[in-house]
Order: C-alpha cells, then structure tokens, then sequence
C-alpha cells in the first residue's frame, strides 16, 4: 500500500508541474494566442443514442438489444453544443 501512496503522490506532483508549466507558458505568450468561439454540430442519431444511454445509466440498466440503436425524436435536433 506504500508503493501505491507514493505513486498517487509522485502523479500529483507530476500533474502540479505540468500546470504550473503551462500556465507559465500561456502567461508568457499569452498576446500570442487567439481564441475562436466554434459550435459543433452534433448528429442526431448520436445525440439520441447519448441520451439512451444516459437513461439507462439513471435507470440501472443497459438498452435493451431490442431498442438499441432505434430513432426516437425529431430527425431535425440539432443543437449547438460545446462549453464557455
């Protein structure tokens, strides 16, 4: 249990100085670097099949072989996805 402790340790200092590089790095040329604002567009059938999943998750189980991979809903969902 030792060996794991000191590994979980050894991967957060890693990550601690990773972020601290890069955030350096970004800082450093940061007038440098351009940001765009982009909407995906996500295909219905794979929106749905998210959310049949999702359900099944919430619910306890997998979609049933006999619904899995069915449309349900508009054809036309499109919604623009993505975060901030």
């Amino acid at each position: 249990m030792d060996g794991v402790k000191e590994a979980i340790d050894l991967a957060g200092a890693l990550g601690d100085a990773v972020d601290y590089l890069i955030g350096y790095l970004v800082a450093k040329y940061q007038d440098r670097l351009e940001q765009y604002d982009e909407t995906i567009t996500v295909d219905p059938q794979i929106e749905r099949a998210r959310e049949a999943v999702e359900r099944a998750i919430h619910a306890g189980s997998e979609p049933s072989p006999a619904t899995r991979g069915r449309a349900t809903g508009s054809e036309m969902d499109e919604r623009p996805r993505g975060g901030a």
